[in-house]
């Protein structure tokens, strides 16, 4: 059901045990034997177990840069705490409504040492009335050293809400990690963000707002977005500071014809007004980032992204979800978005048709968003074929899978399956 089970006390041998939703480390790696338990995971605070924990990896190479004998190996498990209620009528307010009456807590546990850092045991973010979404992490400059994780919050006292936060990692001390905001949209983020990185070291992460866990939720007419931002800099340093989300640009209108012209012209800033997607993308290159509101009319609940987007080259691939007006039917009506990741427009069709039927001509716009179908989707999976054919395979709630070519062709990166193994000895 996505929420756990709330706290039961079971007697064992005379002693009064309290049962609760908990996270179980398993030790799978012989497939011929049963898995072997390591730990479960858990306390008062976390709550039901609505979001998915992450791995913090800290590994560094000795002094001869060998990894098989790391200066450090260590490794942890973050999570955050979900909703919560105390007594009988607080659980059952907590499992009907998916809400929370304490503040939103952060946990991180060493994996080696098998407990939980001091600072974070836990760390208590100081929002109220709120828990966690699903949590991502990043290791920036790919050094086996992570740097950063990402999450939103759900705040669930009056109209939902929510922020987008991130632990800094950066420091060696543990003890020195913090938790800051990244930006605060005011909608609730339940999705795991994603990140990439370009050469241009620009440090984008995407995600978007909205959550689908109650019947309530299905009803919501609230407007949602679809956002991407960069971690700010101060004189060419991350200063992993707090962003306002009205700095964003948003460039949900903005229509891109097929050869790269835009409709009409489009003001970034006063001084700045672009007719292309090329002078957008390069006006873009100044501002803290891009949101795109999804779809809303203020009667009829809207559009929300609930799960995590996925990236190849440049597209930005992301499902929207929208319940249906008549809450007598069973399912709603689920989108493809497909956007650039540093303008959050369609890209030129004349440059990569994903959405845009064949036959197009100069003047065509380009499409980034397609029905398709009924049901509540999961995120988008980027699959290659053995051919080196790139496609977005997406599976609907209502049971249907869809394929959409996104007609680019990779270059051999080395053996991707065992089927590709040959002469192997017998």
């Amino acid at each position: 059901m996505r929420l756990g089970g709330g706290p039961i006390d079971v007697n064992v041998n005379s002693v009064t045990r309290t049962m609760r939703s908990a996270y179980v480390m398993l030790d799978i790696t012989n497939p011929e034997k049963p898995p072997k338990l390591l730990a479960e995971i858990t306390q008062p605070e976390p709550g039901f177990t609505t979001n998915r924990p992450v791995v913090i990896q800290r590994r560094q190479s000795n002094a001869s840069g060998d990894f098989n004998f790391p200066a450090e190996n260590n490794w942890y498990l973050a999570f955050g705490s979900g909703p919560t209620g105390a007594g009988l009528s607080g659980i059952r307010q907590a499992l009907d409504n998916a809400t929370s009456d304490q503040n939103m807590k952060v946990f991180v546990y060493d994996l080696k040492n098998k407990s939980f850092l001091s600072t974070f045991d836990p760390m208590d973010s100081g929002i109220s009335t709120a828990y966690a979404g699903n949590m991502a992490t990043v290791d920036w400059n790919q050094d086996y050293y992570d740097d950063a994780t990402y999450f939103g919050s759900v705040e669930t006292s009056g109209n939902l809400s929510g922020e987008l936060l991130r632990i800094n990692l950066e420091d060696p001390l543990t003890s020195n990690w913090t938790l800051g905001t990244l930006t605060r949209p005011q909608r609730p983020i339940i999705a795991r963000p994603s990140a990439v990185t370009n050469s241009d070291n620009e440090r984008w992460v995407f995600v978007g707002s909205g959550r689908e866990v109650t019947q309530s939720d299905s009803r919501n007419t609230q407007q949602e977005y679809f956002f991407g931002i960069k971690e700010p800099t101060l004189s060419g340093v991350f200063s992993y500071g707090t962003v306002p989300f009205s700095s964003l640009i948003d460039t949900t209108d903005i229509q891109v014809e097929a050869d790269g012209d835009l409709v009409s012209s489009f003001t970034v800033t006063p001084a700045t007004t672009v007719n292309s997607f090329e002078s957008l993308r390069s006006a873009l290159t100044t501002q803290a980032g891009w949101k795109n509101r999804l779809i809303y009319d203020g009667t009829n609940p809207g559009g929300k992204s609930v799960s995590s987007p996925a990236n190849a080259f440049a597209l930005l691939l992301f499902t929207e979800y929208q319940p249906p007006a008549d809450q007598c039917l069973v399912d709603g009506t689920n989108f493809l978005n497909a956007l650039h990741y540093q303008t959050g427009t369609a890209i030129p069709a004349s440059i990569q048709k994903v959405l845009t039927p064949d036959g197009f001509t100069d003047d065509t716009v380009s499409n980034k968003k397609i029905s398709l179908g009924a049901g509540l989707a999961p995120a988008p999976v980027i699959h290659q074929g053995s051919d080196g054919n790139t496609s977005i395979i997406i599976q609907g709630g209502a049971g249907n899978i869809s394929s959409t070519d996104l007609e680019y062709t990779l270059t051999d990166d080395g053996r991707q399956s065992w089927r590709q193994i040959f002469n192997i000895p017998r």
